[in-house]
């Protein structure tokens, strides 16, 4: 192109034809009519994807563009626009595929200042891992004839003749219609004789140029006419034309002296002159020429059921009646058998051609006048010349086929009355097939162990049916074969004699209207990374009808998706202010590239890379136990301990968290304090004292009085209560006793002792001062 399994039941050689498989092909939808495009405009050209309602991930699609010129053979297809990971490869200038519009499932091609050589087919490839789907349009290139008559209104004497000239210029393609007509009161004609037209000249800028000339040697009668160039041509919508208007005048008769004695002698030598003439115009207008017969046209390469155009162009014959027959002899045939007879005669083309003078072949088993299918006649039609001689091109349409027309005679006979034979001309046929044509392998991009993969094989543009389809894995210098489909066999799927197949091959196939047929071949199987990683996957494709091979392959490039152990911390419960360990176990990824970040919250507590430490398994993954040393507070009760990781593996951060709920926390005291502040011998006073902030809630209150531990039965302490908003609990502990005159300046001292922290137990104390002293 412009660059240029096992015990299975084995598939068919290759599926019935089909449109899309039901397996979930795409539908594609390109301009339904001939795009009709004028020269130097900008085009765009439809392919839609049906049955997309999200927006679709690019890096999962492939687009290609394909253009066939017209009449090229298929060999000449050429690549114009490739898409394939989210990378835009244009291979025709200005040529573009909008982002915005691709995410919608469009695929249109934006073609800026078409030009005439890039008239032909369109082929829209679509893949959308792992569907696919194509669809085909053409595309017409042409230009715009500018049309010039010489002259708007002609006067003519009587008697005398001029003629009116007809320009069309500018114009591509070089089939153009031209003719004259007459109009006159009684109605309108076509002019079919004295009419001279010039064969197309092709101009520098590659459109065409042509002139018709009528000449006209009216009468009286003819005064008044008009006269109607008529141009029709492939760009315009409606034929063009242009009018002169003729005047025919009395010429002014002024016989001087002596003229009679110059017309007495100039007659003389007329006379004489006409007889020469009239020798002349029997041997240019009236004797009789036999024909001249060319051999039989045909294009350079007859494909297989794609029409072809044959010709035999018969010439410069007089008279007019003329039979011409084909005939043709396959290689089944014992004889030749005729397949078309036409017979012309004076008038006939006026007239509509009767039936008895046409005869078409009849299919050996059929009694009826059934035509053979693969060819189309067209009734020719007679031109005359200038000299009064005639000719005709017969054409018929061929659609071969190659299992019956390769080396089949077709002869074509040709009879008139100045022949004592038959000239007879003879032509053995070739037809070919299209050998297929592969792009790509198309692969996901990012393939993952142990998840189902699709590798699909497009193989487009081939025919006849069938193909032979071969799969290889080579990896550490060994290949083997693992697919395939022949068609005279059944399928080989690698161990499918033994054990489950590892791998399922599944055939999706498109018919066009010219009977080309495109192939998406597609390797469903599990990957892994010890058996798959970095092998070579390789797609042979055999033609047997052109004899082609040829083949496609692709590197597969692994990776695992990590997985992860919930984060294990140490101790259990973490202690507040106290160094605690979290770890997690990363494990079954590859490559050994990840990245770990610990947050508490939203903030980084620390960031780290895995590939020193990370270790592979007997399986060929990675493993990884990610640390941290961190020390908790208060205020982080609640909050979330959070491992993340990075891989190429996973578009976002994969991670696993833990909730520091609950912390074990050691109480914290408020206050100590006496009531009433200076407390009066003889009188009852309460000290008071508050913790707060502390978890579990297993506490005790320990009193002292001048560091002797009391058990005063005064002493009373009141349930921890959960603080909502902190997590924390907290409780008070009182202690109502008389005031004796010894407790002045004596420390009284309460110690908080929480189980889980009895090593660091939370103390206050105050002096007690009495009033009155």
């Amino acid at each position: 192109m412009g660059r240029t399994g096992n015990s299975w039941p084995l598939l068919v050689a290759l599926v019935t034809l089909a449109r899309l498989s039901e397996q979930g092909n795409l539908i594609v939808t390109m301009n339904s009519r001939t795009v009709k495009a004028i020269v130097n405009e900008d085009v765009l050209l439809e392919c839609r994807v049906s049955g997309y309602t999200k927006e679709i991930d690019l890096k999962d699609v492939g687009i290609q563009w394909l253009f066939q010129a017209l009449g090229a053979p298929d060999s000449q297809k050429r690549e114009m626009y490739q898409f394939t990971g989210g990378k835009h490869t244009p291979y025709r200038k200005g040529a573009t595929i909008f982002d915005d519009e691709l995410k919608k499932g469009i695929a249109s091609l934006f073609l800026p200042s078409v030009q005439f050589d890039e008239e032909g087919d369109f082929t829209c490839v679509v893949f959308i891992t792992p569907d696919n789907g194509i669809g085909k349009s053409s595309m017409t290139v042409s230009a715009l004839p500018m049309v010039k008559l010489s002259s708007p209104a002609i006067t003519i004497e009587n008697g005398t003749e001029k003629s009116v000239k007809c320009v069309s210029s500018g114009f591509y393609p070089v089939s153009i219609e031209m003719n004259w007509r007459q109009k006159t009161k009684d109605g309108e004609k076509i002019i079919l004789k004295h009419i001279c037209t010039e064969s197309p000249v092709k101009n520098d800028d590659g459109t065409y140029s042509v002139s018709s000339r009528l000449r006209l040697r009216p009468t009286l009668q003819d005064n008044g006419n008009t006269y109607i160039c008529y141009v029709n041509h492939r760009s315009l919508s409606g034929a063009l034309q242009l009018t002169t208007q003729l005047t025919v005048k009395e010429p002014e008769v002024v016989i001087p002296a002596g003229i009679i004695t110059i017309c007495v002698f100039v007659s003389t030598l007329m006379c004489t002159a006409l007889v020469g003439i009239g020798f002349l115009v029997y041997l240019k207008y009236l004797k009789k020429v036999p024909p001249k017969v060319s051999d039989i046209g045909k294009p350079p390469r007859i494909v297989h059921l794609q029409e072809a155009l044959l010709n035999c162009q018969i010439t410069g014959y007089r008279p007019e009646n003329i039979t011409v027959r084909w005939s043709l002899q396959r290689r089944q045939d014992e004889r030749q058998r005729m397949i078309f007879e036409w017979t012309y005669t004076p008038g006939s083309m006026q007239d509509p051609v009767p039936e008895e003078h046409q005869k078409f072949i009849l299919t050996p088993e059929s009694q009826f006048d059934k035509p053979d299918e693969s060819f189309k006649f067209e009734v020719p039609t007679v031109q005359h010349n200038n000299d009064s001689s005639s000719s005709v091109n017969c054409k018929v349409m061929f659609w071969p086929d190659i299992y019956k027309d390769d080396g089949a005679i077709l002869q074509v006979q040709v009879e008139h009355s100045t022949l004592g034979k038959p000239i007879i001309k003879t032509d053995m046929l070739k037809v070919e097939g299209s050998e297929p044509r592969m792009t790509e392998i198309v692969i996901p991009s990012c393939i993952i162990h142990e998840e189902v993969l699709a590798v699909t094989c497009p193989i487009n543009g081939f025919k006849p049916r069938p193909l032979a389809i071969t799969w290889y894995k080579q990896k550490d210098n060994i290949t083997k074969e693992i697919v395939k489909l022949h068609p005279e066999r059944a399928e080989f799927v690698e161990g499918s004699e033994t054990e489950q197949p590892k791998y399922v091959h599944r055939i999706t196939e498109l018919e066009y209207e010219d009977k080309t047929h495109s192939v998406a071949s597609v390797l469903h199987f599990v990957p892994t990374i010890e058996e798959d990683h970095e092998a070579v996957y390789i797609c042979e494709v055999k033609h047997p009808a052109t004899g082609s091979v040829t083949s496609k392959e692709v590197n597969l490039d692994m990776k695992a998706i990590p997985k992860c152990d919930d984060i294990k911390l140490s101790p259990d419960i973490p202690i507040v202010d106290e160094q605690a360990y979290a770890s997690c176990r990363i494990h079954s990824f590859f490559p050994k590239d990840l990245i770990v970040i610990w947050r508490k919250g939203e903030i980084v507590l620390e960031e780290m890379n895995a590939d020193s430490e990370a270790v592979f398994g007997k399986d060929g993954l990675c493993y990884f136990t990610s640390h941290l040393k961190f020390i908790p507070f208060r205020e982080d009760f609640g909050k979330i301990l959070t491992c993340e990781f990075r891989h190429a593996s996973i578009r976002e951060c994969g991670k696993t968290a833990c909730s520091l709920t609950p912390l074990v926390s050691p109480p914290l005291v408020k206050y100590i304090r006496c009531e009433p502040e200076f407390p009066e011998a003889g009188k009852v006073a309460t000290i008071e004292c508050y913790a707060y902030g502390f978890f579990p809630k297993d506490t005790m209150f320990m009193w002292f009085k001048n560091d002797e531990r009391t058990d005063d039965p005064g002493i009373t302490s009141t349930d921890p209560q959960l603080d909502e908003k902190t997590g924390f609990f907290c409780c008070k502990s009182q202690w109502k006793l008389l005031i004796e005159p010894n407790h002045d300046q004596m420390e009284f001292k309460v110690e908080v002792l929480h189980f889980p922290t009895s090593h660091r137990p939370s103390r206050a104390s105050f002096n007690m001062k009495l009033g009155g002293h």
